[in-house]
C-alpha cells in the first residue's frame, strides 16, 4: 500500500511504497484509476511535504495517465485536490501516432530489451515489418502497445 497499512492485519509491518522508494522514485501508473480514497490520502500527503504520521518521506513521484487529468476523475470527487498537488511539472507527450519518426528507434530499444531479457541475440524486424509498425495507428496504448507487439515477435522468433 501506499500509505502503510489501513490495519494492523492488512500490514503488520506498516511498511509503505513510500517507504520503499526512500530516496529515489515512485511511478504511480494510471493515477486517473486509483480509488477516491486513495486520491484524497495521496493529496493529503503531497500537501504535507511527503509526511505521513510525522514521518517525512524523501521520495520523488511521477504519476502518469492516459486521459487528461481531472475529466474523468471529476465525477468521483468533488473538489478534487489531486491534480493541483500532482502538477509540479507537467509534461505532455503527444500519442505515437503523431510522432511516428520515434517507432523504428523505440522498436530497436524494445527488440534489444526483449532479447536480452530472453538470452538470445536482438533480432530486429525487416523493413516490411518496420513500415507495418510505423504505419499502425496507435490508439490509447501508444508505446506500451508497440512494447507488446515487439515482445510477441521477440518471444515468437525464439521458438
Amino acid at each position: 500500500m501506499f500509505f502503510g497499512a489501513l490495519s494492523e492485519d492488512r500490514n503488520p509491518d506498516g511498511i509503505s511504497c513510500a517507504d520503499l522508494a526512500e530516496g529515489g522514485s515512485l511511478h504511480l501508473r494510471n493515477i486517473n484509476a486509483l480509488p477516491p480514497l486513495i486520491m484524497k490520502r495521496l493529496a493529503s500527503f503531497l500537501d504535507q511535504g511527503g509526511s505521513l504520521d510525522g514521518k517525512k518521506r524523501n521520495v520523488r513521484i511521477f504519476a502518469s495517465c492516459v486521459i487528461p487529468f481531472g475529466l474523468e476523475t471529476a465525477e468521483k470527487i468533488e473538489n478534487d485536490p489531486l491534480p493541483a498537488a500532482l502538477i509540479a511539472v507537467r509534461l505532455r507527450i503527444p500519442p505515437l501516432r503523431d510522432r511516428k519518426r520515434d517507432i523504428p528507434e523505440l522498436v530497436r530499444h524494445f527488440a534489444r530489451l526483449h532479447a536480452l531479457r530472453q538470452g538470445m541475440p536482438a533480432r530486429l524486424p525487416d523493413d516490411e515489418a518496420l513500415t507495418k509498425l510505423v504505419t499502425h495507428d496507435y490508439l490509447l496504448g501508444n508505446v506500451r502497445e508497440l512494447d507488446d507487439t515487439v515482445s510477441r515477435a521477440a518471444s515468437l522468433s525464439a521458438h
